[in-house]
């Protein structure tokens, strides 16, 4: 039962963030006016985060040998932070979209390490090639219905700016929803 839900845990994470990849930039074109080139060096940004976080976490959870139930709890608060960046981004509260996508990609670089980092104390050492198979099946199911789901939305929808809302509201209710069962 705790590999299933974490996993969950993994794919609602993981959808919460991927599909941005996808609609981020025509987002930050649309809502701030950024030009292409513009937002596609935003969307390089979740990703560097992850390269320049991941080894301090690591290193983090390993000196203060966090068991499983705190790396979750800190999972939890790094996804309540994705959703946090999607506010950010949907409300326009902050003149520059670039702290916005700077808050989402720290998010989910630390939740992005938490999570497999877990991954040991989550799935029995004996069944380890197989629950990895099935978290990288999970995962990509998420980052692959969300996706579709918001492009479905998107042909219904008359208004880009309407569509752009529901996009962000749903992917901040993954990652809330990935935060409440980790």
């Amino acid at each position: 039962r705790l590999f299933w839900l974490y996993s969950f845990v993994g794919m609602t994470m993981y959808a919460s963030v991927v599909p941005f990849w996808f609609y981020g930039s025509a987002y930050l074109q649309r809502s701030r006016g950024l030009s292409l080139k513009s937002a596609d060096a935003l969307m390089v940004l979740p990703e560097g985060a992850i390269i320049i976080l991941s080894t301090p976490v690591g290193i983090l959870v390993d000196c203060f040998k966090l068991g499983f139930a705190a790396q979750q709890r800190a999972l939890g608060v790094a996804s309540i932070c994705i959703a946090l960046s999607y506010v950010l981004l949907l409300s326009g509260v902050l003149q520059s979209a670039m702290w916005g996508v700077i808050s989402l990609g720290c998010s989910y670089a630390v939740a992005n390490q938490l999570l497999w980092s877990a991954f040991p104390h989550a799935c029995p050492e004996e069944l380890g090639s197989l629950g990895a198979g099935i978290m990288a099946c999970l995962i990509n199911v998420g980052a692959t219905l969300v996706p579709a789901l918001i492009g479905a939305i998107r042909a219904l929808v008359e208004l880009p700016e309407t569509a752009d809302i529901f996009m962000l509201l749903l992917l901040a209710s993954l990652a809330l929803v990935a935060a409440v069962v980790s």
